[in-house]
């Protein structure tokens, strides 16, 4: 019979891991060899005129389902700067609240705003004619209302309308800036008498139940731009001119009298105004 063979097999373990924790596990790389140099770009000075464009977000208040607007603060000299992002379109649905929203400012003693509309797609006449109302408000209360970063679309509307004679436009914020520094640091600016009237609208909200027939009209036109015979008719019907119920005969007279019965004898009121 073969021999039996008694093979045995030994296996050899690794030595246990250990650690001393007082070393430091960090490789060194004192004998690297010397990295390039990145020359990073220095940052300009700012000159010394340049206004503050720091901006501050306030809040941010929904105009609707698809329409939101960002309201921001900053300072030029000692004057308080609002900045108006609108984000979506602005037409008759949320021009009340936007307008009511800009005249709140006013009442806390803002004086300068700035809309910005790089992200607003769509302005109706409406929405131009509310902020033609609001500029003019602003105005008589010694301050100033900028709309800028105009998309071509929202250009275009602004110029087939016209209404450059009556909102002041710039291309960015930065122009928007500059105007204002402009007016802050002009003595006139710091001289000019707050008892001027010269230029005073009434107010959004106000109540005109106790005015004339035709000064009622006048001021619906002046407040909501050059609007259809019906559209007057309605807001005659509002609370706030006395619930006036007049038929569309009688209100073309009263507009005849007052040289207001076409829509650009009306346009060229609301201009003038």
């Amino acid at each position: 019979s073969p021999p039996s063979h008694d093979i045995s097999y030994r296996t050899t373990e690794p030595p246990p891991l250990r650690f001393n924790l007082d070393e430091d596990p960090a490789p060194s790389y004192q004998n690297l060899p010397p990295q390039p140099l990145i020359n990073t770009p220095k940052k300009e000075p700012e000159a010394a005129d340049t206004p503050r464009k720091e901006t501050i977000t306030i809040r941010t208040i929904p105009l609707g389902k698809e329409t939101s607007l960002t309201i921001s603060e900053s300072r030029v000299g000692g004057a308080l700067v609002a900045i108006c992002s609108i984000r979506g379109f602005i037409d008759q649905s949320n021009i009340d609240d936007f307008h009511h929203q800009l005249i709140s400012m006013m009442e806390f003693g803002v004086r300068f705003f700035i809309i910005d509309l790089e992200q607003t797609t769509l302005i109706g006449g409406a929405g131009w004619g509310m902020l033609a109302v609001a500029a003019r408000l602003i105005r008589a209360s010694q301050g100033l209302l900028l709309v800028c970063s105009m998309k071509e679309d929202v250009e275009e509307s602004f110029h087939l309308l016209q209404f450059y004679d009556v909102i002041q436009a710039q291309k960015t914020m930065a122009d928007c800036f500059r105007v204002i520094q402009s007016i802050v640091s002009s003595p006139v600016s710091a001289t000019a008498g707050a008892d001027d009237q010269s230029e005073l609208f009434p107010r959004f909200g106000e109540t005109y139940d106790e005015l004339p027939l035709h000064e009622k009209i006048k001021t619906i036109i002046s407040q909501n731009g050059p609007i259809s015979l019906f559209k007057i008719a309605s807001y005659l019907k509002q609370d706030q001119f006395g619930k006036v119920k007049i038929n569309p005969v009688k209100l073309y007279l009263q507009l005849k009298e007052l040289n207001l019965e076409t829509h650009w004898k009306r346009v060229r009121y609301y201009r003038s105004c």
